[in-house]
């Protein structure tokens, strides 16, 4: 059950956002150019769809097809920190989002792109935004790292992640912001599509590590296996335009995959009186199915363990860790033969530790929901060792999520699951 306030918060934010979705034909966006290589935005900022052929030796499908997000600019997601006599608050908004299926979110103190923040759209000041810049000037910052976004989704996208701690600083606190400790976010995260999940990112940089923790592979080692997989795993994406993209087509007002396998891309038009602009129309992507990102757990030399998966996403240049699991498209097929999801069948291998549904970002993703679960192998159970799959240890996560090497999946579930540790 949610506290009061936090009920009253939501409700008064919703009231203030004041706002509106309207499907609009694609093609017909409002300052958005539909092209045969590419749809953009007239001031050539924010970002843009692009189409690509895929080409890989090391998947079934040697050559596939698919539209991908290109966001070259770097955004700021960031977290004020602050330290109260009962420990560290973290300010946060309720923040609407065009695709968030509840309209309202609990996002970060900063959540903009270089665009929002450079008022590219010429509308309102993204609150606290100088602090970023003049905190990390005077060295006040807690963790200050460019990260991984999606690479099923995006081409080469990072984040700028970024925890700032305020001391004596007196801040203007508009309605829809509230200082939030950690036992509340435990709470918050109890409920499903609550934490927005940029709040997430920002949070997995300020896990505390273990007091107690021996690791079954040494950093060598993992970052060797990473590096051999990266080496023998090439993929090459290649710009065309969509009369070639196989296996897609604009049909009924927007661009849909045929078999319906992974998303469509849809226009929208939306009205929201709490965002910079009023009203505003944009691509969003509409995956068709929820996914699934899932950690296998287990305690080795009496230290957490996490089954980590090396991947080598189309959008990203290098290999990174994922989860045991991570599908951005669950649907029925892929419960058959399914190692992560034959071990959830048999109750006598495995308990679940966390099972939430969280949402993805609302910017650029329409409704899109992922089924997070952690499950802790029991003592005499074990799984065959993977090629492409290692056991990393809790302070082995915590230092390499702060490197860059884990996906954005991975490190949101690390967070929830550990929300407690956090500063």
């Amino acid at each position: 059950m949610l506290k009061k306030k936090f009920l009253n918060w939501f409700e008064s934010s919703d009231k203030s956002s004041e706002s509106r979705i309207d499907n609009i034909d694609i093609i017909n966006l409002k300052k958005w150019k539909f092209e045969n290589k590419f749809i953009y935005h007239e001031s050539k900022r924010f970002f843009k769809i692009k189409f690509y052929k895929i080409l890989s030796k090391f998947i079934k499908k040697k050559i596939s097809y698919s539209p991908f997000i290109e966001q070259k600019e770097v955004g700021i997601l960031g977290i004020i920190v602050k330290k109260f006599k009962k420990g560290y608050k973290y300010l946060l908004q309720a923040k609407f989002e065009p695709g968030n299926i509840n309209k309202i979110q609990i996002s970060p103190t900063v959540q903009a792109t270089k665009s929002n923040y450079t008022k590219v759209h010429k509308g309102k000041k993204v609150n606290f935004i100088d602090l970023f810049f003049t905190e990390v000037e005077k060295k006040n910052y807690i963790f200050n790292a460019k990260l991984p976004e999606q690479g099923t989704r995006y081409v080469n996208k990072f984040n700028q992640n970024i925890t700032i701690e305020v001391k004596s600083k007196k801040l203007n606190i508009p309605n829809n912001f509230l200082w939030v400790s950690k036992q509340e976010i435990h709470s918050l995260l109890k409920k499903n599509n609550l934490i927005n999940m940029d709040t997430l990112s920002v949070l997995s940089c300020i896990v505390k590590k273990e007091t107690f923790d021996v690791p079954l592979n040494s950093i060598k080692k993992i970052k060797d296996k990473i590096k051999f997989y990266n080496n023998s795993h090439k993929i090459k994406i290649i710009s065309i335009e969509l009369k070639k993209l196989m296996g897609w087509r604009y049909q009924n007002k927007k661009i849909i995959n045929l078999k319906k396998e992974y998303f469509s891309i849809i226009g929208i038009r939306t009205t929201a009186k709490s965002r910079e602009i009023k009203i505003w129309d944009q691509p969003i992507l509409k995956e068709y199915h929820k996914g699934i990102v899932g950690f296998i757990v287990k305690k080795i030399n009496n230290s957490l363990h996490y089954y980590m998966q090396i991947v080598k996403e189309p959008g990203h240049k290098k290999s990174l860790l994922t989860s045991s699991i991570c599908i951005k498209n669950f649907s029925i097929k892929h419960y058959k033969n399914n190692f992560f999801m034959n071990l959830l069948k048999k109750k006598n291998s495995s308990k679940i530790l966390f099972n939430k549904i969280l949402s993805e970002e609302g910017g650029r993703f329409f409704h899109k929901q992922n089924k997070n679960i952690v499950i802790e192998l029991k003592k005499n159970v074990n799984i065959p060792d993977k090629k492409n799959f290692i056991w990393v240890s809790h302070n082995q996560m915590v230092d390499l999520i702060k490197k860059g090497i884990i996906s954005i999946e991975a490190r949101n579930l690390f967070v929830s699951y550990n929300i407690k540790k956090i500063l």
